[in-house]
């Protein structure tokens, strides 16, 4: 099974560019994940030089987007909207 770093970002999420927050999975646990964003200034949630809130809650719900979509390929299915409970 892949490590959750070696997959593309976008083969684990169905958001596209420019909406995508989330740059890689970097951890993926029994309960928990990690991902990693590099802001840059050009990013819809970074206005005049500042990050919004709502770019960080956008980013989290990205990573356990992202999470829910490497449990999936770890069992073979395809990647789906889902919500983790």
């Amino acid at each position: 099974m892949m490590r959750p770093e070696e997959y593309e970002i976008l083969d684990l999420i169905l958001l596209r560019p420019p909406m995508v927050m989330i740059d890689q999975l970097t951890f993926s646990g029994e309960k928990s994940a990690k991902g990693r964003l590099f802001i840059k200034e050009s990013n819809v949630f970074c206005i005049e030089g500042q990050f919004q809130e709502a770019g960080l809650i956008e980013f989290i719900s990205q990573t356990a987007a992202a999470y829910s979509g490497y449990l999936q390929l770890s069992i073979q299915k395809k990647v789906k909207l889902d919500i983790l409970v």
